[in-house]
């Protein structure tokens, strides 16, 4: 085990010293919607997000002396955004606003003419437009975005994002962040959790103000590491943030540290790494991960650049302790116990029947100590459904006697679970005393569990079976015994074994001795997808293929494939089956290559694309052919669920306005909009989207987040009357117009 001196917190940082004198850059407020280093799943949050009061058209100042060195215009991302070169090396930029105040906005307009196109970008030299500290360059908006706010950033010098809170730019916060949870992730193959080989998570309680602690020790042996649950807030703010920094001190020395000052656009993907991606996916919390999934992958957030935090402890117990800050140094902590110790099984029951109940005998190891036994009634899926009465009634140097003076019910099984004088724990046991519940013949039901450094299969019985099963993985070598942990009555995990064993098992085996259906065997077809090495999972009917290339990987993962029957999809055709890549809850490094063989012929193929199944609706990810138009192919940053799916349902116009028909002031129309979205393939960008006045085309502005055009009209409409035309072409080439004429009232 090793440990590290305690790092000072890095305040200043490079360019950015605290005799920087920056101005705030709107006058909407001093609030934060969101912090810098924030979690977004596939990034992390590259600065602040100013609250503007749900309104647009604040101003935004420049910040410093300096020039402007590019302006953007786009239907999604940063929207409208300034980039602004300070003459103290650093750059600022502003996001999502509105407008741009002149003479940037006159720039832009001109550019969009000489494209006829509403995204462009324009990059300026160091004397085409100086701004001073304090100068209007725009207003705040919601471009590119769903809701009003300025986003805000500061980079340096090779265009790297740090912490805006790092310099003289502040905000009001006393309130210190809350620890919620903890989360132990077993490393090694010989790692457990409290007798299992998977993460745990656990609940915290609070002991005083900023302070936490766990009810009681976690119990591991092998290599683990350890993940939190925290989030700060500032008081009167319903928003949430993460810490600025957390600290993880095991037996009083400081044995890792993050802290989110600053970091490359290479690395910000690394966010799922950074934070716990498995237990985001099942649970939707977000742990931060305090140890390094792939520690060839530089985090720019550890502080301590030699620390792994992968722990493994000396036998006995440990003290930890994680401290928990945000910028204005308001921390809490949690204190809890670690226990290294095996988790003791019981070797051996023998069952007496009794008159009032039945007389248990347990095999007594030679270490520990039980101090208590606790039983209860669960369901055969483990659940609780009430106590038992058991007391221990003899010790011998072999054996624990107890009494159980209770009878089950039925579907009733027995829990035995005991805890050692020095918070040693053992393995549970599970006793089916209902002969009425014993079934000769069971089924099978079995899931793959992929964790970050694991791999196992669950194993769910229809019914309780009267002996423990062995479970083999057949490879070309023979029959391998694999040992199973029991989990409920019902429910059996494996142990862990290297991914390459799974990964040459083509089949298991499961057997009982008491049983009349006393064997089960299933095939396997996993594949090993490693680093640095291209590879491929191909669909048993020859249709479907995931291609894997160099660096899709942060570690080992195995794969597989399920195959589902095509559903009806509302507006278009799905024309294959369903493949679900798996696992779906362990981060990708860089994209796949999904492919599908062409279905159709060459003038279909516009209509028909690659389609993901994402938060219960299928997106659009591509319709490539290749160069022989053998397959239609497309990228994805995730495994999951994919089909080919043709879309036949144009794009939907409504909301326009001035509405058709409708007689308006020309003081009352300053902007034309619409609303226009498609349900299936989606609208490409801009160029998909025809907008013209009375026959003149005209450039509007497109957000895709917000399925809204606009045109801000630079003078007012002429009385009589006008034609508005809409038209909009999704990926599918499915089109769509609409048409709103409209008069315009005298006076």
């Amino acid at each position: 085990m090793r440990y590290f001196p305690l790092a000072p917190v890095i305040v200043l940082l490079f360019q950015t010293a605290l005799s920087q004198n920056y101005l705030w850059p709107t006058n909407s407020s001093r609030l934060i919607s969101s912090t810098f280093g924030e979690y977004r799943v596939n990034h992390l949050h590259a600065g602040l997000d100013i609250k503007t009061n749900q309104r647009t058209g604040y101003p935004v100042f420049a910040i410093e002396n300096g020039y402007i060195k590019t302006i953007r215009t786009s239907f999604t991302g940063y929207g409208k955004v300034i980039y602004h070169q300070l003459d103290d090396g650093n750059i600022a930029v502003y996001a999502h606003l509105d407008d741009f105040a002149e003479p940037l906005s006159t720039i832009v307009k001109a550019e969009q003419e000489r494209q006829k196109r509403y995204r462009i970008e324009v990059n300026l030299k160091q004397d085409d437009l100086r701004v001073t500290k304090g100068q209007i360059i725009g207003y705040t908006g919601e471009t590119g975005t769903l809701h009003p706010h300025l986003h805000f950033e500061l980079r340096d010098s090779l265009d790297n994002p740090f912490n805006p809170l790092n310099t003289n730019l502040t905000v009001n916060d006393k309130t210190a962040p809350t620890i919620s949870g903890i989360a132990v992730t077993p490393i090694s193959l010989d790692a457990r959790i409290n007798g299992l080989p998977m993460t745990q998570t656990f609940k915290t309680i609070q002991k005083k103000i900023n302070h936490h602690i766990l009810k009681k020790p976690i119990q591991v042996e092998g290599q683990f590491g350890i993940e939190i649950k925290v989030h700060d807030t500032i008081k009167g703010i319903p928003n949430v943030y993460p810490p600025y920094g957390i600290k993880l001190f095991i037996d009083d020395s400081l044995y890792f540290q993050v802290q989110y000052d600053r970091f490359s656009y290479e690395q910000t993907h690394f966010a799922i790494i950074d934070r716990n991606y498995q237990l985001d996916y099942d649970l939707g919390e977000v742990y931060n991960r305090l140890w390094t999934i792939a520690p060839h992958k530089n985090m720019p957030m550890n502080t301590l650049p030699e620390a792994t935090g992968i722990i493994d402890l000396e036998t006995g117990l440990h003290s930890v302790r994680i401290i928990a800050y945000d910028k204005n140094q308001n921390q809490a902590m949690v204190d809890f116990k670690i226990l290294s110790a095996p988790v003791t099984s019981f070797e051996s029951v023998e069952i007496q029947t009794g008159e009032e109940g039945y007389q248990l005998f347990l095999s007594r190891p030679a270490q520990p100590i039980v101090e208590n036994f606790i039983a209860r009634w669960v369901n055969k899926n483990g659940h609780y459904l009430r106590q038992a009465n058991l007391a221990l009634t003899d010790t011998t140097a072999e054996f624990y006697k107890l009494s159980l003076i209770d009878q089950p019910a039925d579907n009733e099984y027995l829990k035995i679970e005991a805890v050692g004088f020095d918070g040693n724990q053992f393995q549970p046991l599970f006793i089916n005393l209902n002969q009425a519940e014993k079934s000769s013949v069971i089924s099978l039901n079995y899931t793959f569990i992929h964790n970050p450094k694991n791999f196992l299969m669950l194993l769910t019985f229809s019914a309780v079976p009267d002996s423990n099963p062995t479970f083999d993985l057949q490879t070309i070598n023979g029959l391998g015994k694999v040992e199973l942990i029991r989990i409920s009555p019902t429910e059996y995990m494996t142990v862990p074994v290297p991914f390459a064993y799974w990964r040459d098992a083509f089949a298991y085996e499961i057997r009982f001795d008491n049983q009349l259906t006393n064997i089960f065997r299933g095939r396997l077809n996993l594949k090993c997808i490693v680093p640095n090495n291209e590879n491929f999972c191909l669909s048993q009917d020859s249709v479907f293929k995931a291609v894997f290339p160099r660096d899709a990987v942060f570690d080992s993962l195995l794969v597989w494939l399920e195959t589902k029957e095509a559903t009806e999809i509302k507006g278009g055709k799905m024309i294959s089956a369903r493949y679900g890549l798996q696992p779906t809850n362990q981060p990708l490094h860089d994209s796949i290559q999904v492919c599908f063989k062409n279905p159709v012929c060459a003038q279909e193929i516009g209509q028909v694309g690659i389609y993901q199944y994402v938060d219960k609706s299928w997106q659009f990810r591509g319709n490539q052919l290749d160069v022989n138009q053998d397959f239609i192919w497309a990228y994805s940053r995730q495994t999951g669920e994919f089909a080919l799916i043709k879309d036949y349902t144009p794009p939907v116009i409504h909301n326009i306005f001035p509405g058709n028909g409708g007689r308006f002031h020309a003081d009352d129309v300053h902007y034309l909009k619409a609303t226009v979205h498609d349900q299936l393939s989606g609208i490409a960008d801009d160029q998909s989207i025809v907008v013209t006045l009375d026959g003149q085309p005209i450039i509007a502005e497109y957000n895709a987040p917000k399925n809204q055009i606009r045109y801000r009209l630079s003078r007012q409409l002429t009385a009589g009357k006008h034609a508005l035309s809409i038209t909009v072409t999704d990926r599918a080439g499915n089109v769509k117009t609409a048409v709103s004429t409209f008069t315009i009232i005298p006076g």
